[in-house]
């Protein structure tokens, strides 16, 4: 079924609401981002239109110079099947083409094979899997041993000064995992690249902790960020030394009952060492599937982006 698809306007919020409300049992975050999306001069809020009624809703966003995502592609679930999902992202597709240069990325279940087959037919290929985890706030002491599971004992979790980038630097760099997922990190469902600036940023908002071992050296490293609903620990990185991914796991959870929070959150690179220590640690798989990122090179002439 051919559509037609065009900038969303204020006016189309009420059916977009509309669409999203039948989407992930009520609970799509895309009333909330709705205002911001539709604002956003960098990137590309569009509608797919039927009889000039919204069917659908897709989102190119411009994460930095030569980094987009590509975002929020709903469609209604009365159209679903005919067709429609697949033109709104050939649409953002070709704008991202003609708008810049670099990577174009999204991320999709790693249950949606008609998106998989989607994404290969217009050029991207997967580079990374990404699973889910929880774990409840852990109040209490420290049982013996905790911060010593294997290897020495690491100190106490606390805020990366900014003048430690250059060590975590290091520290990322020489993990495996940083490396095998492409150097992101997440940030409410979108996967962005690390870049120095990016890393400052964090720092400089303490949304950067750590621990250290008996040398002072940091040996692990968590991106904290916010909760819209505030009941939770989000953590959009979780690395460092493959001995410390466990007390740095457990760390989190006492994080979160200092800070009042029900649960801790992780989305991290499916990775078997990663996994298990999160596992050793008390958390749990929250979802059966992962995310899975797919990215498309972009070579259009580079567009100024406005920092």
């Amino acid at each position: 079924m051919k559509v037609a698809i065009r900038p969303a306007r204020p006016e189309d919020r009420d059916a977009v609401i509309a669409i999203a409300a039948q989407i992930w049992e009520g609970n799509d975050y895309l009333p909330q981002v709705w205002d911001a999306w539709l604002a956003d001069r960098e990137g590309q809020l569009v509608v797919a239109t039927l009889e000039g009624r919204p069917v659908a809703v897709g989102k190119l966003t411009r994460l930095g110079p030569e980094e987009w995502w590509l975002e929020g592609l709903r469609v209604d679930p009365a159209h679903q099947g005919q067709g429609i999902a697949r033109q709104v992202h050939a649409h953002l597709v070709e704008l991202a083409e003609q708008r810049g240069a670099g990577v174009l990325r999204f991320g999709t279940g790693s249950y949606n094979q008609a998106v998989h087959r989607l994404a290969a037919r217009t050029g991207f290929r997967p580079i990374a899997r990404y699973a889910f985890y929880r774990a409840e706030a852990l109040d209490g002491p420290e049982e013996a041993g905790e911060r010593s599971p294997s290897g020495p004992e690491v100190g106490p979790l606390r805020p990366v000064p900014p003048s430690a980038a250059p060590a975590l630097w290091t520290l990322l760099e020489a993990s495996p995992r940083f490396r095998a997922g492409h150097r992101l990190y997440e940030e409410r469902w979108v996967w962005r690249t690390l870049t120095a600036a990016r890393l400052e940023a964090l720092l400089a908002r303490k949304r950067v902790l750590g621990m250290t071992d008996e040398a002072g050296d940091w040996v692990g490293v968590a991106f904290v960020l916010p909760d819209r609903e505030k009941e939770r620990l989000r953590v959009g990185l979780l690395d460092g030394k493959e001995a410390a991914l466990r007390p740095l796991a457990q760390a989190l959870r006492r994080q979160a009952a200092v800070e009042g929070l029900s649960h801790v959150s992780v989305k991290v690179l499916d990775d078997p060492a990663l996994t298990a220590a999160l596992e050793e640690a008390g958390y749990q798989s929250a979802w059966e599937h992962q995310v899975i990122v797919f990215e498309h090179p972009l070579h259009a002439q580079h567009v100024p982006y406005n920092t």
